[in-house]
């Protein structure tokens, strides 16, 4: 059998599994999705769990990696703003919403949140196939970020903390 998920226009997964991004393409195996969250994940982020799910499965990537963002970005409250702009549970920039032509508002609203920061999350992902650089330029915008030290290094811990974390869950 046959399923198709769609990435908005940039992104297309056929179980079996074709993704194209960005114009090129690459054949990759698709993974079971588990629809139990982990026993050491906290409440506050467990909450959220049937979205991430929805959201992981349409964009093929692991919940738990989502749930990890969310754990490290804002500990599962939905109303944190960060210090540049960043918005909600998963912190998503406005600016990267509106890349992906969303309109940044919907930040706001926490599944939407969930659901825009998770297809960037999957964009980083397949661009690189390695979660380590995926969480990365997740938080770096790309990787390695030479152009920036500072960014660098933030970016480093930044997927140091989060490799740690999703390799407990």
């Amino acid at each position: 059998m046959t399923k198709q998920f769609t990435l908005s226009h940039k992104l297309l997964l056929t179980t079996g599994a074709l993704f194209v991004i960005f114009g090129f393409t690459k054949l990759l195996q698709a993974e079971p999705i588990t629809t139990t969250p982990p026993e050491n994940l906290p409440q506050s982020v467990k909450r959220w769990w049937n979205i991430i799910v929805k959201y992981a499965k349409q964009y093929g990537v692991d919940p738990k990696a989502i749930a990890t963002i969310i754990k490290v970005e804002s500990n599962g409250n939905p109303s944190i703003i960060g210090s540049y702009g960043e918005i909600g549970l998963m912190q998503v920039l406005p600016q990267t919403a509106n890349s992906l032509g969303y309109d940044y508002t919907l930040l706001y609203n926490p599944e939407w949140n969930i659901k825009i920061g998770t297809e960037y999350f999957a964009m980083q992902y397949y661009k690189y196939k390695d979660f380590y650089k995926a969480f990365y330029s997740y938080n770096g915008g790309y990787y390695p970020r030479a152009d920036k030290p500072s960014a660098h290094k933030n970016a480093t811990n930044y997927a140091n903390k989060c490799i740690t974390i999703y390799s407990t869950l």
